[in-house]
């Protein structure tokens, strides 16, 4: 039988985050997406245990896929619209980028004990899709405590109240090169 990869749902869940995250308030984007991303995790931890269907199976995965890649294009522009400052916004991505990384290093560990590894629940790939969507059900409850206000790179008040305008030396050297 052949089964497509869950992944390839990655795509959708890039191109409609795409669509809509300008439509939609990004707090409730996030909210929604991890909350979908949550259910279908349970969706698929219960019917790998009930040996459901498979179309059922690849559905949840695949639901899984799409609402956790929406999820991450949203957390990229949220974390970033948390900062005030325009010089605070890279710094700020990169810190959260560098501990969602650190994140997914630790996770390894917690989920090869989950599935069975020394001291784990010796249950699985269910327990961990459980634990999994514990988890984001928690970040799908946390979204509300986001700042409602986004800041665009158009919105900052730097010190420098000119700092978009051109320089006027720099426009009369561009005019004497081109001369």
């Amino acid at each position: 039988m052949y089964v497509p990869d869950p992944k390839a749902a990655a795509f959708v869940g890039n191109v409609g985050s795409f669509l809509v995250i300008d439509h939609v308030e990004r707090r409730s984007l996030l909210g929604v997406s991890v909350l979908c991303a949550s259910l279908s995790a349970f969706l698929f931890a219960f019917s790998a245990k009930d040996n459901s269907s498979p179309t059922t199976i690849i559905a949840a995965a695949c639901l899984f896929q799409i609402s956790d890649t929406a999820a991450w294009n949203v957390v990229d522009t949220v974390s970033t619209e948390q900062f005030p400052k325009r010089q605070s916004k890279a710094t700020g991505f990169g810190i959260c980028s560098a501990t969602g990384r650190l994140g997914a290093f630790a996770a390894q560990f917690v989920n090869g004990s989950l599935i069975g590894g020394d001291g784990g629940m010796n249950g699985g790939a269910t327990e961990l899709l459980i634990v999994d969507g514990l988890m984001l059900m928690l970040c799908a409850v946390g979204t509300w405590g986001l700042d409602e206000r986004v800041r665009y790179l158009d919105d900052d008040n730097d010190e420098d109240e000119d700092a978009n305008e051109p320089d006027k030396d720099e426009e009369a050297n561009l005019v004497d090169f081109v001369e």
